[in-house]
């Protein structure tokens, strides 16, 4: 995959470059958003996207299947668009609509993580790359484990960010935004996740990956 390809619009090398901040209201600004503004928005911090991005196009080309776990806004949406096929899990319902994820992804899955692959078995689909960006935190030690576990055992490819010490309470009743994980550091989940490899850390928030 390119560095053109990642986006159809002409502007892939920008998003690589020059990352963008997209506001609830849909306006955009570009650079790094700031860790307040991040921590405002439904979506992972974006000060390491670029790397990200750059371990995508390197490690895999165009037209891959994609598992985006928890979109919030849809971020990854808007950098890879239609480069790949791009599918999505998604608990929270205001997040799908708001953001009107049923038209940007392929397959929106109305559910947690931990429904879609132990009670529905992936509705059958199978993915070469699963990306989950501000994730783990949200989930139960075991829960998580397992789901990390899951994917090792399905040799599906992983792109996983954490925040690091970032406490976070409901921010509505029932929602999925509360942070389980709030102990989290580059030890932590050195001795937690031992799969997961670091791509790019610092004391803020890491990047992890996993290639089968």
């Amino acid at each position: 995959m390119s560095a053109e390809s990642i986006s159809t619009d002409g502007e892939s090398s920008a998003l690589l470059e020059l990352l963008t901040c997209t506001q609830q209201d849909g306006s955009r600004t570009h650079g790094d958003c700031s860790a307040e503004s991040a921590r405002k928005m439904p979506s992972s911090y974006r000060w390491f996207d670029t790397k990200a991005l750059e371990w995508i196009e390197q490690n895999f080309g165009p037209g891959i299947h994609v598992l985006d776990v928890g979109p919030g806004m849809g971020k990854y949406e808007t950098y890879l668009q239609r480069s790949v096929v791009l599918d999505a899990v998604e608990p929270d319902t205001s997040y799908i609509i708001k953001f009107e994820l049923n038209t940007r992804y392929a397959k929106v899955f109305n559910t947690t993580i931990q429904s879609f692959i132990f009670e529905h078995e992936c509705y059958g689909n199978h993915y070469d790359l699963v990306i989950m960006g501000d994730v783990l935190e949200h989930l139960k030690v075991e829960t998580a484990q397992r789901v990390v576990k899951y994917f090792v055992g399905k040799e599906t490819a992983l792109l996983v960010q954490v925040p690091f010490l970032y406490k976070q309470d409901h921010v509505k009743k029932d929602d999925f935004e509360k942070h389980l994980q709030e102990d989290l550091t580059a030890i932590v989940m050195h001795h937690r996740y031992p799969d997961l490899v670091p791509l790019k850390k610092d004391d803020v928030i890491g990047v992890y990956v996993w290639m089968p």
